[in-house]
């Protein structure tokens, strides 16, 4: 049998034991290091590829600058190109318009009656509520009215009243025409100017105001 004598001091015979406690204190201290360093340097990458996704970023937005602007100029043309397609469609509408007016007006015209110049114009107006009368031969005002401001559409005077001259060969016949004239659906307003004879028949004048919706 064999016997191992250990001559070390007391203190020292304690070959074989384990510090548990120093043990756990240091792989704590290491584990805890490690995360800090690991964390750091996960931070570190993530703060390069953010840095560098934010370049990459500014580079695109810095390319697509111009064509940016491209299509903010397209966007502009479009509604422009609405708005004159707009207005485009109204000045239409109201071609049409004058021109069944137009039309009316030389259907109520008697046969010994013709006009020789139409007058469309834009003047404040005062309406009244009863007509002057048609057969009447003498000559009136011709001042223009105050009191009603001239209506405006896109951003231009809106024609309000239709001045009308022409030859008759009789006076009834002119009031024929003005009795007419009241019977269309356009006219607020329907006044003789002047009628005088000259060498070519009666030459009359006709004030007409145009109703708000023509």
């Amino acid at each position: 049998m064999l016997y191992k004598v250990n001559m070390l001091p007391v203190k020292l015979q304690r070959e074989g034991l384990i510090d548990v406690k120093r043990l756990v204190a240091i792989s704590a201290l290491t584990l805890f290091l490690t995360l800090t360093l690991g964390g750091y340097g996960a931070l570190i990458i993530n703060y390069t590829f953010m840095k560098n996704d934010l370049k990459d970023t500014a580079a695109q937005l810095d390319a697509l600058a111009p064509l940016v602007a491209r299509v903010e100029k397209m966007r502009q043309e479009r509604i422009d190109l609405e708005g004159a397609l707009q207005e485009y469609a109204e000045i239409l509408q109201n071609q049409k318009t004058w021109s069944v007016l137009l039309g009316d007006l030389s259907g109520v015209a008697p046969i010994d009656t013709w006009l020789v110049e139409l007058a469309i114009e834009n003047k404040p107006v005062e309406k009244k509520t009863q007509q002057l009368n048609a057969t009447s031969g003498s000559q009136s005002d011709t001042g223009d009215p105050k009191g009603q401001k001239p209506s405006e559409a896109a951003g231009l005077p809106h024609p309000n009243t239709i001045i009308l001259k022409g030859y008759s060969r009789t006076v009834s016949s002119v009031g024929v025409f003005i009795l007419n004239l009241n019977h269309l659906p356009y006219f607020d307003e329907v006044k003789l100017n002047r009628i005088n004879l000259e060498e070519h028949g009666y030459l009359f004048e006709i004030t007409t105001i145009l109703k708000d919706e023509v």
